[in-house]
């Protein structure tokens, strides 16, 4: 993947995979890294530890999702890679009965993996 002057962002990058992610970017020459995280503490954690963006977002909520893109355009110029990496885990769940799951729970986790 060639991303030497690429502008990234990641989605659900605070931790995990999308931290991984980030620092790959960044190892391969990323000239911008946007860090998205509903957590925003730890997107700011793993934006400055690359020299990126860290931006908090709910990308449950398409509001919070254009405006994640508008900022990370506004101090990037651009965004020319996006990976929706957030996710919405099985720490929501009791495992041995998930049909039992609320259907907020249900929703939520679609409109997380699915439609953002």
């Amino acid at each position: 993947m060639h991303l030497q002057g690429r502008v990234a962002l990641v989605t659900g990058a605070g931790r995990g995979i999308g931290r991984a992610l980030c620092r790959e970017f960044a190892r391969r020459g990323a000239a911008g890294i946007a860090v998205a995280d509903l957590d925003g503490v730890l997107a700011q954690a793993t934006a400055a530890e690359l020299g990126g963006l860290g931006l908090p977002c709910d990308v449950a909520d398409a509001g919070a999702v254009e405006e994640m893109v508008r900022a990370a355009q506004a101090h990037f110029g651009r965004v020319d890679l996006l990976v929706s990496n957030a996710g919405f885990g099985a720490s929501a769940l009791d495992l041995d009965d998930a049909l039992s799951a609320p259907d907020a729970t249900w929703q939520r986790m679609w409109a997380i993996t699915c439609t953002s």
